[in-house]
């Protein structure tokens, strides 16, 4: 499967490649560039239905090596601290690089970790955990339910809250909450943080957060 590239518009201005799924043409790109709120929640929309064409049960959205996003920096979009307009101007500005040129030229992107701050709470923890792209590495999971993200997209973050409790409950993970409270407006926040992965030790440690792994036995 390609990249988020796709789903922006090319810095040439080239018009979007089309993709036939059985009922017509449908655009890959779909970064509209007015809103960044919007624009990541439509990339989190459309890498489920790229996915659910593949046969996956997952969210597949990752990132590449290095440059995954701290759990503090993703509670400052919850909390509606990061302008998310220019983020993703920005995201659109450095797709544009050639990767490969940027390689053999050792070109490297230094980043500067920002200040540890409020973790996001254990509702959107939930919903981080059931929107996974690959199973924590204990062996537990989830899966996804686009249904998750179609609710939080709607500004319905009490039911989205709900399904993904229930799905990580048949994972074998016990969640606290299962349900939250909140307006649209962080319903839909909490779908846009979906947009910005996470490592793996991130997740791992967001699982133990809920329900810490059961020890492996030590074989006699």
């Amino acid at each position: 499967m390609e990249g988020v590239r796709s789903h922006w518009l090319a810095a040439t201005g080239q018009p979007p490649r089309l993709i036939t799924d059985g009922q017509g043409d449908r655009t890959r790109c779909v970064v509209q560039g007015r809103r960044g709120i919007d624009d990541a929640i439509a990339v989190v929309q459309r890498r489920l239905v790229e996915g659910a064409r593949s046969g996956m049960r997952h969210l597949p959205l990752q990132a590449g090596g290095g440059v995954d996003s701290s759990v503090h920096d993703l509670g400052r979009v919850l909390r509606g601290e990061v302008d998310l307009d220019r983020c993703l101007r920005l995201a659109r500005v450095l797709m544009a690089l050639d990767e490969a040129a940027c390689m053999r030229q050792r070109l490297r992107l230094r980043l500067t970790q920002a200040p540890a701050g409020e973790a996001p709470d254990d509702a959107w923890v939930a919903i981080r955990l059931a929107s996974l792209p690959w199973p924590l590495p204990d062996g537990r999971a989830p899966g996804c339910d686009p249904a998750i993200v179609r609710r939080l997209a709607s500004g319905d973050l009490a039911s989205a809250v709900a399904l993904a409790a229930r799905r990580l409950r048949v994972a074998g993970i016990r969640c606290p909450v299962a349900a939250a409270p909140g307006d649209a407006v962080l319903a839909r926040r909490y779908a846009a943080a979906l947009a910005f992965p996470i490592s793996r030790e991130s997740a791992s440690h967001l699982a133990d957060r809920l329900h810490p792994a059961a020890p492996k036995e030590n074989p006699a």
